[in-house]
């Protein structure tokens, strides 16, 4: 029997307190998250066209605030929806100010990721620069420079960045994110020293990347709990079991705040090679270090300190199991007797 459907007044949205109307909405939203009858689906539209009106009314208002609430809304349901092409169309047409940038440009990102059309929507991003606020220059600036430094394309994420530097109008946090990855592309790119570091294994023995030199160094970093982290650990120890006696050592980086949860992991993983615990949570001096941000992250050096592949600024077509042999001088004959 399906459940009866509960409809909140949208017309109290321009009444006090308007910030609960919206709430309420969203409450209702998520427990139909699952449903995708057609009867759902169309009160959801509904509420998706009276946010955005009621968004339209009061945007301009002395208190922005529940226009703020209520487009963000907006753009949260059609994600539940996986609407990932009108996110798009909405975003890039929308003009925006600078908290709704902030607040929703996760979603646009999310659908832009989902998207076939990955780079030309960047373009169409460009093309928009022209017409929007200038407060909101530096956030486009620092999306586009976002994309391109994800796809590996150094040159041009540097300078979106660049430009970032120079806007008069890019606020604090843009600034220091823009400083950030600027200092990731040209100290973290491939063919420049790996910075070191010094961190205690679960063992407790030290660890020196240091000590190291001579050997090629796959660092990784994960957490526990990340999927990603676990659909790639069966090719990490293939990695490990093939090429170890000649030369290959890794260091796993772990971002998880429990050294309990991190030594039950090993144990249940049958992890051979060294694991490091940041309890910071990310925030410690190795992940800062290499700027980690999204995870799993990877970086190969090799037996001479030098970086030959980062996962972020390096093309994904570049294998792990191709690049670990080819530094270890391995032949062709070798890597195959290696799974033999």
């Amino acid at each position: 029997m399906a459940q009866e459907v509960y409809k909140t007044d949208l017309t109290v949205l321009d009444d006090h307190p308007a910030q609960m109307a919206i709430d309420s909405i969203w409450h209702q939203v998520r427990i139909w998250k699952a449903d995708t009858t057609a009867v759902y689906q169309k009160h959801r539209h509904d509420y998706v066209l009276q946010l955005e009106a009621f968004y339209e009314r009061t945007k301009n208002n002395k208190d922005q605030r529940p226009a703020h609430r209520a487009i963000e809304f907006v753009f949260r349901i059609l994600a539940e929806n996986k609407n990932y092409e009108r996110i798009i169309n909405k975003f890039e047409l929308g003009d925006f100010d600078p908290v709704i940038w902030r607040k929703c440009y996760s979603f646009y990102q999310s659908a832009v990721l989902r998207s076939p059309k990955h780079f030309s929507i960047y373009g169409r991003l460009r093309q928009s620069i022209p017409q929007v606020k200038p407060s909101v220059k530096p956030l486009i600036y620092e999306k586009i420079a976002g994309g391109y430094y994800a796809a590996g394309r150094a040159d041009s994420a540097s300078y979106y960045y660049n430009l970032i530097l120079r806007d008069t109008n890019s606020v604090d946090f843009v600034l220091n994110s823009a400083k950030s990855n600027l200092y990731a592309i040209d100290s973290l790119k491939v063919g420049v020293a790996a910075p070191q570091f010094v961190g205690i294994d679960m063992k407790g023995n030290e660890i020196k990347l240091a000590d190291y030199k001579g050997k090629v160094v796959l660092l990784e970093f994960f957490t526990t709990r990340c999927k990603p982290c676990l659909k790639a650990l069966p090719k990490l120890q293939e990695l490990y079991a093939d090429h170890h006696d000649d030369g290959f050592e890794l260091i796993a980086i772990s971002l998880d705040r429990e050294q309990e949860r991190v030594a039950t992991f090993i144990e249940k993983k049958e992890l051979s090679w060294t694991v490091i615990c940041d309890e910071a949570g990310g925030k410690g001096e190795i992940p800062e270090r290499y700027k980690v941000g999204p995870i799993p992250t990877y970086f190969v050096v090799d037996q001479n300190g030098i970086i030959q592949h980062n996962y972020l600024m390096t093309k994904k077509n570049q294998q792990l199991e191709e690049l670990i042999p080819r530094l270890l001088g391995k032949t062709t004959d070798e890597k195959t007797n290696g799974k033999n």
